[in-house]
């Protein structure tokens, strides 16, 4: 993610195990900028609007991770947030960052 200036942001998404890249730009006026993700999480919604369940994506790594051409390891403050069933078991874990933008993530269980 990029903030390109004049409230235009670039997301730049790039899947080299398939061969592919997609990069976005959006407008948004008045966003905080202060805060940036990196997501592997389940689709969202049932016809109910609940969230489906974390489909088995074995292990995904994550590399080149940056928000405004800058490792996101750089900014400080992480949080490692996790997806949990409704008894409130892990459903994936994350690595620790290499080089402040490299991190994979494993699929644990299903619900």
């Amino acid at each position: 993610m990029t903030y390109d200036g004049s409230n235009k942001f670039a997301l730049y998404i790039d899947d080299s195990t398939q061969g592919w890249s997609h990069t976005t730009t959006v407008t948004v006026r008045g966003a905080a900028r202060s805060s940036a993700e990196v997501i592997v999480e389940a689709p969202c919604c049932t016809n109910s609007g609940g969230i489906l369940p974390l489909t088995d994506f074995g292990t995904v790594n994550i590399t080149g991770s940056t928000a405004n051409r800058a490792a996101i390891g750089s900014a400080g403050g992480l949080t490692e947030i996790y997806m949990a069933d409704s008894e409130g078991r892990k459903e994936d874990s994350v690595t620790s960052l290499s080089s402040g933008e490299n991190f994979s993530a494993t699929w644990l269980r299903s619900n």
